[in-house]
């Protein structure tokens, strides 16, 4: 009796995703052709991004307030 498509697609998944003891393997990014060097550049890039962003976001709040005072008394 032959096997369906479905069922040997799935075992196949199933091999790729666990090992012999049924264990998940660990997921190996592929696509991350970044040196240690360049991570660390790219963190730091975005460390700076981010800070800038919370400066821009807190600025756009206060101004906003400004033209719009928060409701006094409601809760959310």
């Amino acid at each position: 009796m032959s096997t369906s498509y479905a069922d040997r697609s799935q075992g196949i998944e199933l091999d790729r995703r666990m090992d012999e003891w049924g264990n998940p393997k660990p997921v190996v990014n592929e696509f991350d052709v970044f040196h240690p060097y360049d991570k660390k550049a790219v963190a730091e890039r975005e460390a700076a991004y981010r800070k800038g962003l919370s400066l821009r976001i807190q600025a756009t709040i206060a101004q906003m307030e400004l033209v719009c005072p928060p409701a006094q008394g409601d809760s959310a």
